[in-house]
């Protein structure tokens, strides 16, 4: 594993305490959006050796799916998770609450599915899969 690689996977985690911590200050709507942040630096991390630099989320999403889901590296749930997460992001980041509100409920189940998306990206890299 590259420096690289170990410093997204650092800043993935860093997001993940990130997402608890608002979480337990009663911002969820930060929390998801932190979460998703989680999910969507470790997909960058498992990218980073297999395809051009892709920052933006559109183009990470679409690379994860086509490099890692469609070729069965990594199960299809991990790319849904990313999905929901950008998802709710937006709805957080972009929304008034006139129009969306993301539910404490939500934003810890985006959460677990983020610290459970950090926690595959660490293992598929540390194995080293092809």
């Amino acid at each position: 594993m590259n420096e690289e690689v170990q410093a997204l996977l650092r800043k993935a985690r860093r997001f993940l305490r990130a997402a608890e911590n608002q979480l337990r200050s009663d911002f969820p709507e930060e929390g998801a959006s932190r979460a998703y942040y989680a999910m969507f630096t470790a997909a960058k991390a498992m990218l980073l050796l297999r395809a051009p630099r892709a920052t933006k989320h559109r183009p990470v999403r679409r690379k994860f799916e086509e490099l890692l889901v469609n070729t069965g590296r990594v199960e299809r749930k991990f790319l849904t998770y990313l999905e929901v997460g950008l998802q709710s992001r937006q709805f957080a980041d972009y929304e008034t609450d006139l129009t969306y509100v993301v539910t404490p409920e939500e934003a810890e189940a985006r959460l677990r599915e983020a610290g459970e998306f950090v926690d595959m990206a660490e293992e598929f890299l540390k194995e080293g899969k092809p």
